[in-house]
């Protein structure tokens, strides 16, 4: 039997998202494995409270002041196991480095996700993709840890979507395997260098951001050509902009907060509705 010996921080979450806004969680836990995360969510299901789960940081935007709710990080479960074409990576594990592992053993097809800056249990969680494919596309099976305890889904159990994984109650992803394809390291390479390429000349990374703000409301019409269309690139509230490279970022440049990023979203949501009558919808989550 495990025991739970985590003792919570105090720190500023500003410090542990994309885009730099976000405000003190009282109760900050890191646990170090799936075990440990079960007897946790326990513990605070016992107190009548509810986490917050953190992967890299990115497509959330975090409220600025006391944060109250507990807050768990997961980037310690970074477990990584490789069984011939099969790979095992723990929730916490960032996916560029997981890419980088599997393209050194010449293990392809997730290359597709490079650029993305989310762990693999963030990833899982959304369906992160690009135009060349989403996570979904590799995934064999989902571990799942709540207070209960651990479980795994294979993918025919899972009902994954465009920008949506797997919604199970208060169940955490805690790891994944994923089935790939054997190809030529240097082909790999190849192709990860061109889409990071096409990425940095068409998206914000010098700036601090939480990602795309809004999903694409058909596969025809992106959610930035909108944006761009009724005249909203490089507007900005305070220290928060809509990004004069790719309207569907809200960048920091310089002490955004929280509400400087929902007024400039709703600025957006309501213009658009306005010239094109479409209602854009969240990518990012808006975290109070």
């Amino acid at each position: 039997m495990y025991s739970i010996t985590l003792t919570p921080k105090r720190i500023s979450l500003s410090e542990w998202t994309t885009i730099g806004i976000g405000g003190i969680a009282e109760n900050f836990y890191e646990p170090q494995s799936p075990e440990e995360t079960c007897l946790l969510l326990y513990r605070l299901k016992l107190e009548g409270q509810k986490p917050f789960i953190l992967g890299a940081g990115s497509k959330v935007v975090i409220q600025d002041g006391s944060f109250k709710h507990p807050v768990i990080s997961m980037r310690n479960i970074n477990n990584l196991k490789f069984d011939g074409d099969m790979i095992y990576a723990g929730a916490g594990i960032m996916l560029p480095h997981l890419i980088k592992c599997c393209i050194e053993r010449g293990l392809g097809g997730i290359e597709v996700l490079c650029g993305i800056p989310a762990t693999v249990g963030g990833a899982i969680c959304m369906n992160a993709g690009t135009r060349y494919g989403a996570i979904a596309d590799f995934v064999d099976s989902v571990d799942f840890v709540n207070s209960d305890g651990l479980f795994s889904k294979k993918k025919n159990q899972i009902s994954f979507g465009y920008r949506r994984g797997p919604v199970d109650g208060d169940a955490v992803v805690v790891g994944v395997w994923l089935r790939l394809t054997r190809e030529k390291k240097s082909r790999l390479s190849e192709r990860m260098n061109m889409i990071l390429r096409e990425r940095a000349l068409t998206q914000p990374y010098e700036k601090p951001s939480a990602g795309c703000v809004f999903k694409n409301p058909s596969a025809t019409q992106s959610a930035g050509y909108l944006i761009d269309r009724v005249g909203l690139k490089g507007f900005r509230i305070g220290g928060a902009q809509i990004s004069t490279k790719h309207a569907n970022f809200i960048v920091n440049i310089g002490n955004a907060t929280f509400d400087d990023v929902k007024n400039l979203i709703e600025v957006a949501k309501k213009r658009v509705k306005q010239v094109f009558g479409i209602e854009l919808e969240l990518e990012i989550r808006l975290i109070y």
